[in-house]
């Protein structure tokens, strides 16, 4: 069920000994139900045989420890009915854990900030307490996430800046624009310390490696190009045949990722330059292709409205989720690699479960499309952009 623009209840159909069973939890009263009008039935094959269950009244839940005491007293419950059923309980304590895990993940809309201007990225610092955006104003803005204020205004005469991302030690910021440019500027001295010239069409994301020592740059002229900050030397990587719309760093900086209007997720290896594998199965333009936090599996969103996961030692998609009604323009795995945000031109930002597939959460509030997402390193604020002009915080 989705109420208020969140998801709030939980809900699962298993069937066992021929028996079917319903639980049902609802996230934002904190009911949880377990229908058992079909238990009796069951009772009388059970090993303790013929003892009345009878259905009890949703009980009330306030805290996490609640959620598992009680489904813990409940299995203790069904074990003297039917016997200890070593099926059955790693059932429940499968859905026990999903369960868990939704509470955990209960984003709020904490702040909203203003802007002038459609937005077009909105990146978090890696310590969370900074935000950059990009906008069609020719600036670049710094923001403090605690208190939603301007910090800092970079302005040069670009055109379009399309996306921007902090150097891993917060002391530099690099963004790209639509007319061919990638900018470094020194966020101390508010100067920009160098232009990276090489791409000959606008250029769409930009990240830096973990070192800090390399940015690496997708483009609309079909290539992606890793940039030397100190000496500005390029190595250019071809492959795709149509625009770039992103590329990124796995988490240990061997490999890279990168998503194609060929309808196409290019997997690299950053050494040798060469496509390893390529990933096959979006109906449309790949527009945003991400590493999990354990390298195994990368994400990918497209133009048809879909989010794929697919397990790199395979080769195969593992889950396509599926929910949102318009193109899904971001994603962002959490640092537990157990959930991916996404956003999307439907106004929506939504939390997946990357094991079900299954929707979790839905952030509403933007009255536009949503650009852009992103997420703290510890997992607990989400910062999106609109072209509503606004940047949302949410937190747990």
């Amino acid at each position: 069920m989705i109420r208020d623009g969140y998801s709030t209840s939980w809900n699962e159909n298993f069937v066992m000994n021929g028996c079917a069973f319903d639980f049902n939890l609802d996230i934002r009263s904190g009911i949880a139900e377990i229908e058992k009008d079909r238990w009796v039935s069951c009772a009388k094959h059970a090993l303790y045989g013929g003892m009345h269950f009878e259905k009890t009244k949703p009980q009330q839940i306030k805290t996490k420890k609640e959620t598992n005491i009680i489904l813990q007293s409940w299995l203790r419950l069904c074990s003297i009915e039917f016997g200890w059923i070593d099926e059955f309980n790693q059932i429940i304590t499968q859905y026990v854990m999903q369960i868990i895990l939704l509470i955990a993940r209960y984003f709020k809309q904490l702040r909203v900030i203003e802007y002038t201007s459609p937005l077009n990225c909105a990146n978090l610092s890696l310590d969370g307490k900074k935000i950059v955006s990009t906008s069609f104003d020719q600036t670049i803005r710094i923001w403090d996430v605690i208190s939603g204020k301007l910090l800092q205004t970079l302005q040069g005469d670009y055109y379009d800046i399309n996306y921007a991302q902090f150097s891993p030690d917060g002391s530099m910021v690099v963004f790209c624009t639509d007319n061919n440019e990638i900018s470094l500027w020194d966020l101390k001295s508010g100067q920009e310390i160098r232009q990276f010239e090489g791409h000959t069409y606008c250029v769409k994301t930009v990240q830096f490696s973990s070192d800090g020592h390399t940015i690496l740059s997708s483009s609309f002229d079909k290539t992606i190009r890793l940039w030397n900050i100190n000496t500005g030397k390029q190595n250019r990587l071809d492959g795709h045949f149509d625009w770039v719309y992103d590329a990124q760093f796995s988490s240990d900086g061997n490999y890279m990722a990168s998503a194609s209007d060929d309808k196409l997720i290019a997997i690299w290896n950053i050494e040798s330059g060469q496509v390893m594998m390529v990933l096959n199965g979006h109906l449309g333009g790949v527009l945003r292709a991400t590493f999990a936090p354990n390298d195994s599996f990368v994400a990918s969103c497209s133009r048809d409205k879909t989010i794929r996961i697919w397990y790199l030692l395979s080769k195969k998609e593992t889950q396509k989720l599926e929910g949102h009604t318009d193109i899904v323009t971001a994603i962002k795995f959490t640092p537990d690699g157990q959930m991916i945000v996404s956003s999307s031109a439907d106004k929506t930002i939504r939390l997946w479960n990357v094991k079900t597939g299954q929707e979790v959460q839905r952030l509403e509030g933007h009255s536009d499309v949503v650009t852009c997402v992103d997420v703290s390193p510890d997992g607990n604020t989400i910062v999106s952009c609109s072209k509503d002009k606004t940047i949302r915080i949410w937190e747990l």
